[in-house]
């Protein structure tokens, strides 16, 4: 009877964070007393020891939630975009209560996740009892390559420093019974060039298929700034998911 959402609160700058919305369902939506929100979590920072010390100037954020119930635990996780990506495959966790008073958002903690470096999508699918999210995979986030530096020269990449942490050409497939720990399920689109990109993307579930839009770059300026939206469609995508819940012991 209650719906959650979070959205970025852009007014702490650099510090950008997230704020918990709430909605009372059994009453007026229209009604502003059916709403709660709470205070913005500003970005907490990130120990040196998790950063290559190399790119020690670039600067960090976090952004771009997600509220999902696992277990009757409310959380939010987050895109965590460290040194320019340059780590790359990691998100915040935020978790929070509501027990009908304000609600109190609160850093947990960092932790791994397979595209959590830049704008993800996870949904809930009661069939399968999974989380299934959609991200983008990089292959080299701290520019072993000149893929990325040679592309910024060319002024057809954009947002990399020189790294390829910002790659947005593998838009891939995921799925979880907790929230945090992922399996791939397999790739949904791959670019050829680096200034392009599916990026973004949003999954429905449309009875055993799930259809996914993206915003793309394929004949787009570079990476980030799309010209397309595309359509795609993974048909029978719970039989992508490995059986993760354990048998009964005997």
């Amino acid at each position: 009877d209650r719906l959650y959402w979070a959205t970025d609160d852009l007014s702490l700058g650099k510090l950008r964070g997230p704020r918990v919305i709430a909605g009372d369902l059994n009453g007026d939506p229209m009604n502003p007393k059916a709403w709660r929100m709470s205070e913005p979590v500003p970005f907490p920072g990130v120990p040196e020891a998790m950063t290559n010390p190399q790119f020690a100037k670039l600067s960090s954020q976090y952004l771009e939630p997600n509220v999902i119930e696992v277990r009757g635990i409310l959380r939010v996780l987050m895109t965590v975009k460290l040194k320019r990506q340059s780590t790359a495959g990691l998100c915040a966790v935020l978790d929070f209560e509501d027990k009908g008073g304000p609600l109190d958002l609160k850093f947990t903690q960092f932790h791994p996740m397979p595209g959590g470096q830049l704008k993800f999508c996870v949904i809930w699918d009661e069939q399968s009892k999974l989380f299934w999210a959609t991200a983008n995979l990089v292959v080299d986030g701290q520019g072993a390559f000149d893929w990325f530096r040679e592309g910024e020269k060319r002024g057809n990449v954009r947002y990399a420093s020189g790294l390829g942490g910002n790659d947005r050409r593998f838009l891939m497939l995921q799925y979880s019974v907790d929230g945090l720990n992922w399996f791939q399920a397999g790739c949904v689109a791959q670019a050829g060039k680096i200034s392009q990109s599916f990026m973004y993307a949003r999954p429905v579930i449309d009875g055993d298929d799930l259809a996914i839009i993206a915003r793309s770059s394929i004949n787009a300026p570079n990476q980030h700034d799309a010209d397309h939206a595309t359509f795609h469609r993974v048909k029978n995508f719970r039989s992508l998911a490995l059986k993760l819940t354990p048998e009964p012991e005997e």
